[in-house]
């Protein structure tokens, strides 16, 4: 099999978006309590707190709407990504700066092309599954991994 060729499909546990999501949502609010807590001029703090929550909204939706879009992935040894899409089709994608590979666990960074970025939490089992151990062969070949 030659390189080009070397491939693997991965497909998202629904359960693992909702964590991220889900965390995300509560360190939104525990964030909203320190800046609350701040000691400092209350005009700062509403300064503060409303950048803030306009990252945490333009963050979390980016996240929904990029895992609403996505059904899979397609992950090459060439650092290319194919998002595969709910209705069929599909979407180039490149492997982003912060993808962590473990040996149960990765937290895979995706950047499409038009340069929306997010992260994607995927569980596996090296011993059970051929293609999360192909998964981790190919992050480790990529140099954003």
């Amino acid at each position: 099999m030659s390189s080009a060729e070397y491939s693997v499909s991965i497909k998202p546990d629904r359960r693992l978006r909702y964590w991220v999501l889900g965390s995300g949502t509560l360190l939104a609010a525990i964030g909203v309590l320190v800046i609350l807590l701040m000691p400092i001029a209350a005009r700062w703090r509403v300064l503060l707190l409303a950048a803030w929550l306009l990252m945490l909204a333009v963050e979390l939706a980016q996240t929904w709407c990029a895992y609403r879009d996505s059904c899979g992935y397609r992950l090459c040894c060439d650092g290319s990504i194919d998002i595969l899409r709910p209705d069929g089709g599909r979407r180039a994608a490149v492997y982003a700066a912060g993808s962590v590979i473990g040996a149960r666990l990765a937290w895979l960074r995706v950047r499409t092309t038009d340069g929306t970025c997010w992260g994607e939490l995927i569980a596996g089992n090296s011993r059970k599954n051929k293609e999360w151990r192909r998964f981790q062969v190919i992050c480790r070949l990529v140099g954003a991994c």
